[in-house]
């Protein structure tokens, strides 16, 4: 009977720590990295031959045929590997010696590890917002290492690994903001912070379930509002019961949001209340999260601003870079093409040429909108810029998904000597029937194009 092995080749948590840990010690300890390679290939050449004489002295205990004293090359054999089976074990415990203090040299550096491996999670998850946002493992693991080597330098090495964790933040932050649309850049913030106050254990679950779906009950029978309290909505009320649930901080919320109805009405009244203090013991008792989920029950029109500064109190990305042409083209090659996912009316063809005349390519620049029966001509303008060092910009890719795919496999077999010049822009709207070939968002680098940007 034939049988089929589907095997998951996805990336775990525990190996992503491993692999970035390996780029972090490679950068910053290079002759550590060095050394514990150089371990790892001594104990399996250990290990093989070791085995090899295992297997040469069974080899020769099954084909002896008389006395076995009598088996003089059989006994030197035996005292060989013997002898050699002590000196290999003895060089193992060695190398176990080795192994356990490189590894307290390199795990110093693991939470910069743990950092870059709990951020491409986050981002891993953004293609179910939407399905163009595809990212590599190649492409992220490039950033992080681009991100340890420009972070901050410091001789003392807990001051640099904060600033290293400060930086790849920084970067993966910038990297993924710039290629998804306005409308998701706060909730990926928010998505990336909460992911990181996971990861240091400074965030808990039932709160967080909490402020993401409230009272979720269709329970009806609810205790009764207190008169003091009228100005409390009627969902506002409901999510309560739901919060004093929680215990610890909020067991005794329901109490003193009635016996300081005054302080907390003056609270509720005001127009910006998550910059307020909050009344009573709440200002000191509750964590810039736990006092999110006070807005979320008492002014949840208020509740994005307070998203905004909860995310700056705890790692201040809310901000997405200015979006500059330079910056694209910097961070660009001739090998790697640029494709802008595009909100309807969006255009960036008039700054590109724009951008392209300020850097002396507008004689070099080359605009074809695709369509019906446009793809031998897109080939043609494709094949010439390749060899001529031209700016090709393919527009409406949307329009042409059929021979997308044929334009992958002519990009990958045309790149092998592309001029230096050379660059490829693509634009799109997004696709929602997963119709868009998956590795060209994954394999190029994409954009968007956002209000606020810089030829």
């Amino acid at each position: 009977m034939n049988r089929t092995t589907v095997i998951n080749f996805n990336v775990t948590m525990q190996g992503l720590k491993e692999q970035l840990l390996n780029e972090v010690v490679a950068y910053e300890k290079p002759e550590l990295e060095q050394e514990r390679k150089k371990l790892i290939n001594q104990t399996s050449e250990n290990k093989k031959k070791l085995k090899i004489q295992e297997d040469t002295l069974l080899k020769g205990l099954a084909s002896s045929t008389g006395p076995l004293v009598d088996n003089i090359q059989l006994l030197n054999t035996l005292e060989t590997a013997r002898s050699m089976a002590a000196s290999i074990e003895e060089d193992l415990e060695e190398a176990k010696r080795n192994e356990i203090s490189i590894n307290e040299s390199r795990n110093q550096y693991m939470p910069v590890a743990t950092t870059g491996a709990t951020l491409f999670f986050a981002i891993f998850g953004l293609s179910s917002v939407c399905e163009m946002y595809e990212y590599s493992l190649v492409a992220y693991t490039e950033i992080f290492c681009k991100a340890i080597a420009e972070a901050k330098k410091d001789s003392i090495p807990q001051n640099r690994i904060l600033n290293m964790k400060k930086e790849v933040q920084r970067s993966v932050y910038n990297y993924v903001t710039s290629g998804i649309f306005e409308s998701h850049k706060l909730m990926f913030s928010f998505h990336m912070t909460t992911a990181l106050l996971f990861q240091e254990d400074e965030l808990n679950r039932a709160e967080f379930d909490f402020f993401l779906k409230g009272n979720t009950s269709i329970e009806e029978n609810i205790p009764h509002k207190p008169d003091v309290l009228s100005w409390v909505s009627s969902n506002g009320w409901k999510d309560i019961q739901t919060l004093i649930a929680l215990g610890q901080s909020w067991s005794t919320f329901v109490e003193d949001l009635t016996n300081d109805s005054f302080l907390w009405k003056e609270w509720y009244d005001d127009e910006k209340p998550e910059t307020k203090t909050l009344p009573g013991e709440y200002q000191g008792k509750l964590d810039s999260f736990q006092k999110l989920l006070v807005v979320r029950v008492l002014r949840p029109d208020r509740v994005v601003y307070a998203i905004k500064d909860f995310i700056i109190d705890k790692h201040g990305h809310v901000d997405p870079p200015v979006f500059r042409f330079s910056t694209v083209l910097q961070q660009s090659s001739e090998r790697n093409p640029i494709l802008f996912i595009l909100s309807a009316g969006a255009d960036p063809s008039g700054e590109l040429l724009k951008f392209a005349n300020m850097k002396g390519f507008g004689n070099k620049y080359k605009a074809l909108p695709l369509g019906k029966d446009m793809e031998a001509q897109a080939q043609s303008i494709l094949d010439g810029g390749i060899v001529k060092g031209h700016w090709i910009m393919l527009q409406n890719c949307h329009l042409v998904l059929s021979w997308l795919k044929d334009l992958e496999g002519l990009i990958e077999e045309k790149m092998n000597r592309p001029h230096p010049d050379f660059r490829l822009w693509l634009t799109t709207l997004p696709t929602t029937d997963h119709s868009f070939p998956v590795g060209i968002p994954v394999s190029y680098t994409h954009l968007t194009l956002p209000t606020n940007r810089e030829v």
